[in-house]
Order: structure tokens, then sequence, then C-alpha cells
């Protein structure tokens, strides 16, 4: 399998980096935050806070820390299996010129969706570093969460309304092929 191209010679879709870049960039940035301030965690940490800030559940630093990493690696690896099922489906590959919108970028669409969950337990990790450290929160973890998932919607909204209108025109082209008959 052609891992560097998302198109082979025999024009087969194939498994690319890019289709997951950013989830796999956000579990990068992750686990160098945890190399930088694991460190200095005490041993057990605020990992749960009240509507004002302060923390009301403790946890092992090492536990919270394999928590969320584990949760941004899992989603990775869901990502990747769905897709490579995806390019290795014949029916994907026979019906690919069929579709509203082009293979390659539904993949990577469908691909770096969970950066939505990543980024959400990144940051999670950062305030449990940042309030454990230096008795401090970047922003309350719902205002962030709120943040991304308004942004993620942006971004699908953009990938979507290319496909609606495209979908539109040929609706209009059949109804006019359809008038003339």
């Amino acid at each position: 399998m052609d891992v560097n191209n998302s198109v082979t010679t025999d024009n087969k879709l194939s498994f690319n980096w890019r289709f997951i870049a950013a989830p796999l960039t956000v579990l990068v940035f992750s686990v160098l935050i945890t190399v930088i301030y694991y460190g200095q965690l005490p041993e057990e940490v605020a990992y749960s806070f009240d509507f004002d800030g302060e923390p009301n559940t403790y946890l092992n630093s090492t536990t919270i820390v394999l928590i969320l990493l584990g949760s941004q690696l899992l989603t990775l690896f869901m990502s990747t299996i769905a897709l490579l099922l995806i390019v290795n489906y014949k029916a994907f590959n026979e019906y690919k010129s069929s579709l509203w919108v082009k293979p390659q970028r539904l993949l990577a669409l469908m691909g770096n969706m969970p950066v939505i969950a990543n980024a959400i337990f990144a940051f999670a990790l950062l305030d449990i570093f940042t309030y454990n450290i230096s008795d401090t929160h970047l922003m309350p973890l719902w205002v962030f969460a709120i943040i991304v998932v308004v942004i993620g919607v942006i971004l699908l909204g953009l990938f979507t309304v290319p496909v609606i209108l495209r979908a539109l025109r040929v609706f209009k082209e059949y109804e006019g092929q359809q008038n003339k008959e």
C-alpha cells in the first residue's frame, strides 16, 4: 500500500498521512507538554474543578496523564483504522468518481475530525499541568470546548456548502434534462 500518495497509479485510493495530520499534531503537542511538565507535578493532581475553578477531585498524576494521552491515541487509532478500511473497500474505490466531493477531501475531513476531541483532551491536560504547577487556569474547560466545537462546525460548514451547491446544480441539470424530454 502506498502511504505517500493519496492516489496510486492504478487509480486506487491509498492512505495518506494528511488524512490524520491534525489529530496527530495535537497528540504530538500533548506528548511534548507532558515531557516538559510531568516532572513538576505532585503525586496527586487536581483534575476536576467546580464552576468557580476550585478543585473537587484528585487523582494520581500518572493515571490522569495516561488517560488523557490514551484518549487521544485511541481517537487517532480509530480514525486511522476507519480510513484504512475505507481506502481498501472495493466499492468505495469503484464508485469514487460518482461522489459529489473529491474522495481525498472526504477522507481528509473524516480523518481529521477527531482533532476536535483531541484538542479538548490536550487542553484538559495542559490545564491540569498549569493548575497543579502554578495554581492558575488558562480558561474553563467548558469554554474551550465550546470554542473548539464552534470552530469545528464552521469548518465543517465550509466543507459542506460546496457539496450542497454542487448537488443543487446536479439536480437543476437533471430537471432541465427531464423537461426537455
